[in-house]
């Protein structure tokens, strides 16, 4: 079994020991896709018909009963459009909250397509690749969403939603993120001055602890998937 930090693998092995002959370690080749991403700032944001001189705000929400478009969708996206007159604002919402089950009978589709045709937003599309932009985040606002772990990697700000129905067993990455991260209730909290008072207090020594356990072998991911792989099968891994 592969994970992505010697840290899990301990700790998953302490958990249930049985397990510990056949976890592997090997970091994580998105991750390493993401943090080899060239810089092109300047040329994404026109593109994106975003404001260079802004920080730029990343609002995500996952799928499902407990996610942050279930629960507060239409005010998470009310904030959305509010703060894009202070800010850039990138949307990213899962591909299974475009379904038919999770937009029937919902006011916050109309509010996304506002948020389409507002200045200085972008909303992600379906399945869209926003990896080569995590870079360019000021501060990431998100709910249970896995996309956290990556962001969290960057060692940039972060604040996290609360739910009631969200609950994490006690090695998960998610949870060691939200030990260190701000929590809101709920996301009319997520003001502009709140926003400034995270950035201005973010303790980056935290979240660089916290990068080392979430992920090893950092841009060495893809050579070590070989190397395990070559060894399962017996033989000798040579590089290219």
């Amino acid at each position: 079994m592969f994970f992505p930090s010697d840290y899990l693998i301990t700790e998953l092995s302490l958990e249930i020991p049985k397990l510990k002959p056949i976890l592997r370690s090997v970091g994580n080749i998105a991750l390493d896709e993401m943090l080899n991403s060239p810089d092109n700032k300047v040329e994404d944001f026109l593109n994106l018909k975003l404001d260079i001189n802004r920080k730029t705000l990343l609002m995500v929400s996952t799928w499902g009963d407990d996610s942050l478009l279930s629960t507060q969708g239409d005010n998470f996206l009310e904030r959305a459009l509010e703060l894009s007159s202070i800010y850039n604002v990138i949307l990213s919402l899962h591909p299974n909250c475009y379904n038919k089950k999770s937009t029937d009978g919902k006011r916050w589709p109309h509010l996304l397509e506002q948020c389409k045709k507002t200045k200085n937003m972008y909303v992600v599309p379906p399945a869209g690749n926003i990896f080569h932009l995590m870079k360019y985040i000021d501060l990431y606002v998100a709910d249970k969403t896995s996309l956290s772990l990556y962001f969290s990697i960057l060692e940039k700000p972060m604040v996290l939603i609360n739910n009631p129905g969200m609950a994490f067993n006690k090695v998960s990455p998610t949870h060691l993120i939200r030990e260190i991260t701000p929590l809101l209730d709920d996301v009319n909290e997520f003001t502009s001055d709140f926003i400034e008072n995270v950035i201005s207090n973010f303790n980056q020594a935290e979240y660089s602890e916290l990068s080392q356990r979430i992920c090893s072998y950092k841009g060495q991911s893809l050579t070590r998937h070989k190397i395990e792989i070559y060894e399962l099968l017996g033989l000798s891994y040579k590089p290219e």
